[in-house]
């Protein structure tokens, strides 16, 4: 992990980062960007490294080492733009953080542009993986777990999932959000209706051939 910046455009409440944030000229230099060592992967963060408005030649030069590169976001100053611009730089894969649906995301991030702001950023990052125009290319998302947005995670969930995210329940307390994939075919076992012709669906996108066991479920439908 490399920290490009401590400033930061959010105020957020589970972060007093922006209390203290660096001066541009107190940042990692390009220079000493340049004489990292080899790393598997590189992953800048900050404070909001999109604060740093030479972000691209930062990237460019870890990429030039070899380095699969992402960054860590809030979004907010992410346009269709900026984007084009880091990929063109090498940006292999973003984080984006999101903490809840509107009125929760806002509360803790202490503005009313912030949700509208990473749902944006959320959505351009869906729409380059889905067009496959940069097939390694991948995003995530991230969300801090808190008081003001505990009662509201299942709907959060319920957004990503609408919006094309991938979610894994790990347990009660932990989910990975990866933005969509490739559908895969498979052998497939359809437990009720609701269920079976979602697989039909599924199936119908994906790539190769499957296979439904269980049909008379679907056919009852």
């Amino acid at each position: 992990t490399v920290i490009v910046t401590y400033r930061c455009n959010a105020r957020c409440s589970m972060c007093n980062r922006y209390k203290a944030p660096s001066k541009p000229e107190e940042e990692i230099s390009i220079e000493t960007i340049k004489k990292l060592p080899k790393m598997y992967f590189t992953n800048i963060t900050g404070g909001e490294p999109l604060c740093r408005t030479d972000l691209e030649e930062i990237m460019s030069a870890v990429r030039k080492k070899g380095f699969p590169v992402g960054i860590v976001s809030n979004g907010f100053d992410l346009d269709s733009k900026r984007l084009e611009k880091l990929l063109n730089a090498g940006l292999c894969t973003i984080t984006i953080s999101l903490d809840g649906l509107k009125n929760e995301h806002n509360l803790l991030r202490k503005s009313e542009k912030s949700y509208a702001k990473a749902v944006n950023a959320i959505k351009l990052a869906t729409a380059v993986v889905q067009s496959q125009i940069i097939p390694y290319f991948s995003f995530d998302v991230v969300t801090c777990v808190h008081n003001e947005n505990i009662t509201t995670l299942s709907a959060l969930r319920d957004k990503l999932i609408s919006m094309g995210a991938k979610i894994t329940l790990c347990d009660p307390h932990r989910a990975v959000v990866t933005g969509p994939c490739r559908l895969q075919h498979d052998h497939l076992v359809s437990p009720d209706i609701r269920a079976g012709m979602a697989m039909v669906i599924a199936a119908m996108c994906a790539q190769g051939k499957s296979r439904i066991s269980n049909v008379y479920q679907i056919e009852r439908g």
